[in-house]
């Protein structure tokens, strides 16, 4: 069974979505565990608070369980990005502008419709480069309200160079998760605000055998908008990725800004982001810290996996297989920096994450004949999908496969 991101225009506008969460007793969000999923998560748990709404907030993988999500009584429950399930209220369609938006964009909306509510634009903006689909200077409203400046350089989560440009995952080269192979090759010295640096990566980037596309995909990664918790809010993106990846509930917590409050929040798989008592306060440094000791390990061992990567061409598909669960930021990079085709999956056991560089309409077409014909679950939300198996797991997952190069 396929499930396909919205279509249509369904959604309620800002002001009415806003309405009903006020009048709601309690309300639970159920967000998607990606870094825009964070973004939108922690911008509506933190309007939320602000108008004293009580609230639990959560995330978890795509099609991991399809089905309908409602409140008891009055209760509301909110499915953000994701189209798998039905709930009380669906935020992922903005009305007032034409087409699919991303939903960070809809969360900031709807959140700066609550009363004595002050969502941050840059929070939202940091969603819109996670959510991979396009820039987020399409929203003007949100550049702004941040009233950022953009300076020469690399849109890293940290200050250090070498760290930044090693375990980030906005791009992917030769030496990426290595400290030692990044400063060998690129040095560390700046004396010109990281341009030379800058310069340097995208010449590399162009340099390692990689597809044309990467030459785009690392745009993300230069002249960043500086500010916000984290250096710059590419950087931003970064940290929120790897938190989706690895520690959710810690990842609600950055993601609203400040520890405390009348919501609780809780993710799938770890149990530290719950939040307690009314003191409002800046995200503070053990909690940064703590985000930035997840981000390290992820960039370690999302570069190690995309390098270590066993790959199968076909015409128009690339397939890596994993060991584990698939990923989302294993599959990204494979698909900007390593495959010469415009579609990537990683096939794991139980599960395939597929995305591409082409067009989304044509891959959702794909991915849903090849669920359809394998009896697998998948949803395909613009150029991701992630595709589970209900029965025979890998034997599942190789039919899936083998259907998606029939179907492209």
């Amino acid at each position: 069974m396929a499930t396909a991101g919205p279509t249509t225009q369904s959604d309620p506008a800002p002001a009415e979505a806003a309405a009903r969460l006020r009048a709601a007793p309690f309300v639970g969000l159920v967000g998607v565990a990606t870094g825009a999923g964070l973004a939108a998560t922690g911008l509506l748990a933190g309007g939320l608070r602000a108008a004293d709404v009580p609230f639990q907030a959560s995330v978890g993988p795509l099609a991991d369980a399809a089905g309908t999500v409602t409140g008891d009584g009055d209760d509301l429950t909110v499915a953000l990005g994701r189209p798998d399930l039905a709930a009380d209220l669906d935020l992922d369609v903005d009305i007032d502008l034409a087409g699919d938006v991303p939903v960070p964009a809809v969360a900031y909306d709807v959140a700066a419709a609550l009363e004595d509510a002050d969502p941050s634009p840059i929070l939202a903006l940091a969603g819109l480069v996670a959510a991979d689909e396009g820039s987020p200077d399409r929203r003007s409203d949100l550049v702004e309200a941040a009233d950022l400046e953009r300076r020469p350089g690399l849109g890293l989560p940290v200050a250090d160079a070498t760290e930044g440009l090693a375990d980030t995952t906005l791009l992917h080269t030769e030496g990426s998760g290595d400290p030692d192979a990044i400063a060998e090759r690129f040095g560390t010295a700046e004396t010109d605000d990281g341009r030379t640096l800058a310069s340097r990566v995208a010449l590399a980037v162009a340099a390692d055998d990689a597809p044309p596309a990467a030459g785009e995909a690392v745009e993300a990664a230069l002249r960043p908008s500086a500010g916000g918790p984290f250096e710059t809010v590419a950087g931003y993106a970064d940290i929120l990725r790897a938190l989706a990846a690895r520690a959710p509930g810690l990842g609600i917590q950055v993601a609203m800004e400040r520890v405390g409050g009348a919501g609780r929040s809780t993710a799938t798989d770890e149990g530290d982001g719950s939040t307690a008592g009314t003191k409002r306060t800046a995200v503070d440094a053990d909690l940064r810290e703590r985000a930035l000791d997840h981000w390290r390990a992820h960039g370690e061992a999302t570069h190690a996996a995309v390098a270590g990567a066993d790959l199968a061409r076909h015409d128009g598909l690339v397939v890596a297989t994993a060991e584990d669960d698939p990923t989302w930021a294993v599959a990204r990079l494979l698909r900007d920096y390593v495959s010469p085709e415009p579609v990537v999956v990683q096939r794991g056991k139980s599960a395939s994450i597929a995305t591409t560089r082409g067009d989304p309409g044509d891959f959702a077409t794909a991915v849903e004949t090849a669920a359809d014909a394998t009896d697998g679950r998948a949803v395909v939300t613009g150029r991701r999908a992630r595709v589970v198996a209900d029965d025979r797991g890998a034997d599942d997952m190789a039919a899936f496969v083998e259907a998606l190069r029939g179907a492209i």
